[in-house]
């Protein structure tokens, strides 16, 4: 079967030909399917979106990670991110070992548990903090120690997304961040998305007072088009 992903944005199918469907779910935010392909095994897939496979596309995770650097790093928080992805590089590559993870859909933690376990083998109860929340509201009351990173980790901006895009929310990481804290966003692809997310993004987060502002593209197979990027920047 070939599973498909419809762009809006250029009005093309991006499809993946996969052997079965292995797990389907409607949560109460969004839908979930697994799929298994003999090139990259399971697949996740929210709301007909491709997301994370099993092998041959860490190109996301990796590219995160470089931006993140490989200085030790004390409180790192990643909103979004349920799959563990980033959580799994971070902590094998011993960048720090206190990370809070807010995920707004527990179903998408536990199907990831189950079909993508290899990226909770370092994780423990000692070294993240899982919190199932929305991130807007749970940054928004959220007092203690200030961030070293904050990393989104989120779909492009929907219903439930569209929120970590904002100014107000930009405002918020910028008051959570430690001074010289680094912030980090995916924001799509840098062929799509560059009047819809990339320059209203960078626009936002100057008025927010943020620094060294940088868009970083990436190869990413498991996306449209095969290329996708991430924000970087730094708290003054």
């Amino acid at each position: 079967m070939i599973v498909k992903e419809f762009n809006i944005e250029s009005s093309t199918y991006f499809g993946i030909e996969c052997d079965k469907k292995v797990f389907s779910k409607k949560s109460q935010f969004q839908k979930i399917d697994v799929y298994y392909s003999k090139f990259f095994g399971n697949i996740l897939m929210l709301d007909q979106c491709f997301m994370i496979s099993q092998k041959n596309s860490e190109d996301y995770h990796l590219k995160c990670l470089e931006l993140v650097g490989n200085k030790r790093k004390k409180n790192v928080c990643i909103i979004g991110g349920g799959d563990f992805g980033i959580v799994h590089h971070i902590l094998k590559n011993k960048i720090t070992h206190n990370i809070d993870l807010i995920e707004i859909d527990k179903d998408v933690i536990e199907v990831s548990k189950k079909y993508f376990n290899h990226y909770f083998k370092y994780v423990n109860h000692n070294n993240v903090n899982i919190i199932v929340d929305d991130g807007v509201k749970w940054i928004k009351k959220r007092k203690g120690l200030k961030y070293d990173v904050v990393i989104i980790d989120s779909t492009d901006p929907n219903d439930i997304s569209k929120k970590l895009f904002s100014k107000s929310f930009y405002e918020l990481v910028y008051n959570n961040l430690k001074s010289n804290g680094i912030f980090i966003q995916q924001s799509g692809s840098p062929v799509l998305h560059a009047k819809k997310i990339i320059n209203p993004t960078i626009k936002k987060l100057n008025k927010v007072k943020f620094t060294n502002i940088t868009c970083h593209k990436f190869s990413m197979p498991l996306y449209p088009l095969g290329v996708w990027s991430f924000i970087k920047c730094v708290k003054a």
